[in-house]
C-alpha cells in the first residue's frame, strides 16, 4: 500500500511535469491550427540556458530564467514567422509540419553542438540535493516535487484568467472559435497568431528545467517531451485547459502505477496504447471539441 501511494504522488509529479509541456502546444494548436512540433525542442533550450547561466557563469536562477524567458519567447515568435511564410506559399498543412519538425531536429542538434551531447546535471547546477519538503505517512515529496506541482497549478489558473478576463485573451478565444469571423470583427490575425506562439513558449518554459531536475538534461528531453504532451492535448480535448491538466495527470499517474504490475520497459507501451484507444473511442477528448 504504501509503495502504490507513493507511486501515486510520484505520478502526480510527472504529469504537472507533461502538462507544462502540453498547455503551451495546446494553446498554440488551439489558436493557430498548427502542429509545432518543435516546442519542445524550444523549451529545451531554456534548460539548457538555465543550465549554462548558473553552470558556467555563476548567476542566479532569477536570471537564468528571464534569460531563457527571451530565448523561448524569439523562438515562439520566430517560427509563428516562419509558419506565416510556409503558409502564403503552401497553403497545405504538411509543408508545415515537415518545417516544423526540422526546426526542432535543427535546434536539438544545435543545441548538443553549442552545449554538448552529454548529459548535464542541472540539480547540481542550479538548486543541489533535493529535500524532503513534505512526508505524509509513508510518502515522501521532494521541494522541488512540490515546487513543480505548485508552478504547474499556478500557470493553469494564471493562463486561464489571461484567457477569460483580459482583452488579449478574448482576441484569442475569438480567433480560435472562429477565425474569419475574428477577422471581419477587426482582430489582427497575425498579431494575435505571434501573442499565440510568445505566451505558449512562455508557459510552457519551466517544463524541461522541471524534467531535467529529475532526471538530467539531455539534446533530446524536448522530443522526448512532446510525444506525451502531442496525445495528452488530443485525450484532454483542443482548446481545454482543465482537459489538458486532467489528461496530464492521468498520464503521469498510470505511468508509475503501471509499474506495480509490469516491468518498466512496458511502460510506454501500455501508456501509449491506452491513450490511444481513449483517442479512438472519444475523439473529442475528456472536455474539449474534436479535432
Amino acid at each position: 500500500m504504501s509503495q502504490a501511494l507513493q507511486l501515486l504522488v510520484d505520478g502526480l509529479v510527472q504529469g504537472s511535469r507533461i502538462a507544462l509541456v502540453a498547455v503551451g502546444f495546446s494553446l498554440i494548436y488551439s489558436v493557430t491550427r498548427t502542429l509545432h512540433i518543435a516546442h519542445g525542442a524550444i523549451i529545451a533550450v531554456a534548460a539548457y540556458v538555465v543550465w549554462w547561466v548558473t553552470a558556467t557563469l555563476g548567476a542566479g536562477l532569477w536570471l537564468a530564467f528571464a534569460l531563457a524567458a527571451v530565448a523561448v519567447v524569439v523562438l515562439g515568435v520566430a517560427h509563428d514567422a516562419l509558419y506565416t511564410r510556409i503558409r502564403k506559399a503552401s497553403p497545405g498543412s504538411f509543408t508545415i509540419v515537415i518545417a516544423s519538425l526540422g526546426t526542432g531536429i535543427i535546434i536539438q542538434n544545435l543545441a548538443g553542438i553549442v552545449f554538448g551531447f552529454d548529459t548535464k546535471d542541472v540539480r547540481a547546477a542550479t538548486i543541489g540535493q533535493a529535500t524532503a519538503g513534505l512526508r505524509l505517512g509513508p510518502v515522501v515529496l521532494p521541494t522541488t516535487d512540490l515546487i513543480t506541482l505548485a508552478v504547474t497549478l499556478a500557470l493553469f489558473a494564471l493562463l486561464g484568467w489571461v484567457m477569460l478576463r483580459t482583452r488579449t485573451g478574448q482576441q484569442l478565444r475569438a480567433v480560435q472559435d472562429n477565425p474569419q469571423l475574428a477577422r471581419v470583427v477587426g482582430i489582427r490575425t497575425p498579431r494575435v497568431y505571434a501573442i499565440t506562439f510568445a505566451i505558449g513558449s512562455l508557459v510552457s518554459m519551466p517544463a524541461a528545467f522541471f524534467i531535467g531536475l529529475s532526471g538530467g538534461l539531455s539534446t533530446t528531453i524536448g522530443f522526448d517531451a512532446m510525444l506525451l504532451a502531442l496525445i495528452v492535448v488530443f485525450a484532454g480535448g483542443i482548446g481545454s485547459l482543465l482537459g489538458t491538466l486532467l489528461a496530464s495527470f492521468a498520464v503521469g499517474v498510470l505511468q508509475t502505477m503501471t509499474l506495480l504490475v509490469v516491468d518498466s520497459r512496458w511502460e510506454a507501451t501500455v501508456t501509449f496504447s491506452l491513450l490511444l484507444l481513449l483517442v479512438t473511442l472519444r475523439p473529442r477528448g475528456l472536455l474539449g471539441r474534436a479535432a
